[in-house]
């Protein structure tokens, strides 16, 4: 059971990489807000469907009004807010440097345990910390003027995904927060399905307000097949196997296996996208990853 858990984990950081790449195709030219609302759907119905086979809905009565405010909390962070800020990232900066520097949020997450649930600091924490920043900056450095003769404009762009990219990391680890309060008591998919379908509730009329988010349904059909191939893969494959991570393998080992996503994101954005990956984009994405493992490593001698 432990290796099919610690499977299920690479499994899913797998999934999250494949999506960043399919969102990268499919996104390009559609607003976030709206380009979110087109890969969520397709998620919400596959969640939809299983939760009538697991029967999971007759749960919703066992829900208090604490649990309600905490997954929607965790809803407009996490997809509201967060998603919509990663999607800027992936436009402007690509995967192979986007997904990496989103993927520091566990470090966001543990000081948020630290300030509201006064958790113990291990001295890991600071290798895991100092790890992360240097990835930062090396990837940040792939986005230096001095090393490109693009325009000053397009390079403010480029420096708009990243500091977009960060701020996600940051919105992803509040719903974390807010989400683990509420995962103790309640369902996961029907957790799952409540969060996204709050989201949707939020981000349609947002998408219908402009005059870009509307013209963003008008995409082509393979715009809409890849952007809601990419939600499932993510938002219901990717969730399910890092569920299962957890159960079968334990929190920590499944943590640590996820935070391959930067690393699956870099090789496809390379191969598949042909984006340009330096030593310093890479070097950057392996500091990124060892601040990620370096976190979890504390959190379980806490």
């Amino acid at each position: 059971m432990l290796i099919l858990g610690l499977a299920a984990a690479v499994i899913a950081a797998f999934c999250w990489a494949v999506s960043a790449a399919l969102y990268k195709k499919g996104a390009a030219n559609v607003s976030p807000i709206t380009a979110n609302v087109l890969r969520s759907t397709p998620a919400l119905v596959a969640l939809v469907i299983i939760g009538l086979l697991l029967n999971v809905y007759p749960l919703v009565c066992l829900l208090t009004l604490s649990d309600l405010w905490l997954i929607i909390g965790s809803s407009v962070f996490a997809f509201v807010i967060g998603d919509v800020l990663y999607f800027v990232s992936l436009q402007r900066i690509g995967i192979s440097r986007a997904t990496p520097l989103t993927a520091i949020y566990p470090l966001f997450v543990v000081v948020l345990q630290i300030v509201f649930l006064h958790e113990v600091v291990h001295a890991l924490m600071i290798g895991a910390a100092v790890s992360a920043v240097m990835g930062v900056i090396l990837l940040g450095s792939q986005l230096d003027p001095s090393k490109s003769a693009e325009s000053a404009v397009t390079q403010r762009v480029l420096w708009v995904g990243a500091a977009a990219a960060i701020a996600t990391a940051a919105a992803w680890s509040v719903s974390i927060v807010l989400l683990s309060q509420v995962l103790a008591t309640t369902h996961l998919i029907l957790v799952a399905v409540l969060r996204l379908a709050i989201a949707l509730i939020v981000l349609v009329p947002l998408a219908l307000s402009t005059r870009a988010g509307r013209e963003g349904f008008r995409i082509s059909k393979r715009a809409w097949w890849i952007l809601g191939i990419g939600g499932v893969t993510a938002l219901t494959a990717g969730y399910i196997a890092f569920t299962l991570g957890i159960l079968l393998a334990g929190t920590t080992p499944a943590t640590i296996l996820s935070s391959l996503t930067p690393l699956f994101a870099a090789l496809i954005g390379w191969r598949s996208l042909q984006e340009q990956v330096g030593w310093r984009t890479l070097a950057g994405v392996l500091a990124c990853i060892l601040g990620i493992i370096l976190t979890a490593l504390a959190v379980s001698l806490v």
